[in-house]
């Protein structure tokens, strides 16, 4: 069996057999209405035809013409999406900037507050024995609104306006 497979491995054995086999096929079990179709396929495939040069000069071009149309779309669809553009926006009266990850996550150790009016980093502040906080800026004297979560707590609030405003802005784009 082993020699068999072998012998069926050279090109000239495989083709002959082919040949063969095709022949028989064709002869014996093939109805006359598709012997047409069998035919020109049995010519198609093992009579060599002259094509001229100019033929064969036209299909290169197609086929070039067709690999750098399909590389063009594959890679204008590996561009960043729109949305990954979004990194600053003004919430509760304060400018934020953020990044992503480069799976498209939002960092939140990227997260930071900016003065709304000289554009320094803000700095968390307790305001009150009641758990309150605020953000100021340490220039210009600049205070938010106190708000009652902790840092961690003010992030997430901030992931999730953000997440949200993604989804609204660019709907279908994400």
């Amino acid at each position: 069996m082993k020699y068999l497979l072998k012998i069926t491995e050279h090109p000239v054995i495989s083709t002959l057999l082919t040949s063969l086999i095709l022949w028989l096929v064709g002869t014996f079990w093939i109805p006359e209405k598709l012997n047409y179709i069998y035919s020109l396929t049995k010519s198609l495939l093992f009579f060599k035809v002259a094509v001229p040069l100019i033929v064969l000069i036209l299909l290169g071009i197609v086929l070039t013409g067709a690999v750098i149309l399909v590389t063009f779309f594959y890679i204008s669809r590996l561009r960043d999406p729109e949305w990954l553009e979004y990194t600053s926006d003004v919430f509760m009266n304060i400018r934020w900037n953020w990044r992503y990850y480069s799976d498209g996550q939002l960092n939140t150790d990227s997260l930071r507050a900016y003065c709304p009016k000289d554009e320094t980093p803000l700095v968390a502040e307790r305001v009150s024995h009641n758990y309150k906080n605020r953000l100021v800026c340490e220039t210009c004297g600049f205070a938010s609104d106190e708000f009652g979560e902790g840092r961690d707590e003010l992030l997430s609030k901030i992931s999730r306006q953000i997440e949200r405003e993604v989804r609204t802005k660019y709907q279908g784009k994400k």
